[in-house]
């Protein structure tokens, strides 16, 4: 609207532009007019470029609330260095969850290290049950495998995807078979704000025989889905 009548007030210009030339007047109603549209312009512009700056900000924004820090993990696998995405709800919409169900209680972690490429995804995951949902606290401790998802223990898997052209190792199992050592440890739990830290190390062999050594594992701030069943 804005633009329109100053386009209105342009088309004035021209045709009184005309006039004032052939009566040699200095001082005429057109350059009063000039000077107010070459204002109104400034204004304009200056409104113009705040109005980008506040889009650009307003994008920024929500570009950071559409990106959730879900938490980082760090271990030592197999002698490499495993460092999980801190956004990881671009790769995985729950990264853990802690369900309570009757009597016992079961507690769910991933890290995904995408580091060298989706095609080349290194995966950490816990799964660990409870059956007292009052112990889950700082210094709730597993250090039993998981025998069934009825009784307390803890069993977890390290995983690397590997694309080449041999497909013969599609059918591989990562679960650990034989379990050597386990342990997952809670350091801090926040229910309020669904965030959770601990540390945790295993080893074993998955049923292809493929040896798995995960240590110094920890995760700091990891924040969880809560379900009660």
């Amino acid at each position: 609207m804005e633009q329109k009548k100053i386009y209105q007030r342009f088309l004035l210009i021209f045709i009184l532009i005309p006039f004032c030339l052939f009566t040699g007047c200095e001082s005429h109603p057109a350059n009063d007019l000039a000077e107010d549209l070459t204002d109104q312009i400034e204004d304009i512009d200056d409104k113009t470029e705040e109005e980008e700056e506040e889009e650009e900000e307003n994008d920024q924004e929500q570009q950071e609330e559409e990106t959730v820090y879900t938490g980082s993990m760090t271990a030592t696998a197999n002698g490499e260095e495993f460092q999980s995405s801190e956004s990881l709800e671009q790769f995985i919409t729950t990264p853990s969850s802690i369900t309570k169900n009757d009597g016992i209680y079961m507690v769910y972690i991933s890290g995904f290290d995408i580091s060298l490429g989706f095609e080349n995804t290194k995966a950490v995951i816990i799964w660990a049950v409870g059956e007292d949902f009052s112990s889950l606290k700082i210094g709730k401790t597993w250090d039993s495998p998981l025998v069934d998802f009825l009784h307390e223990g803890v069993i977890a898997n390290y995983y690397e995807a590997d694309v080449t052209d041999d497909d013969d190792d599609d059918d591989d199992n990562p679960n650990l078979e034989e379990v050597d050592n386990i342990y997952l440890k809670i350091t801090a739990i926040d229910f309020e704000n669904q965030k959770f830290s601990g540390e945790f190390s295993f080893a074993g062999k998955t049923e292809e025989g493929t040896s798995i050594d995960v240590t110094d594992g920890k995760f700091v701030d990891y924040h969880f889905d809560y379900n009660e069943q």
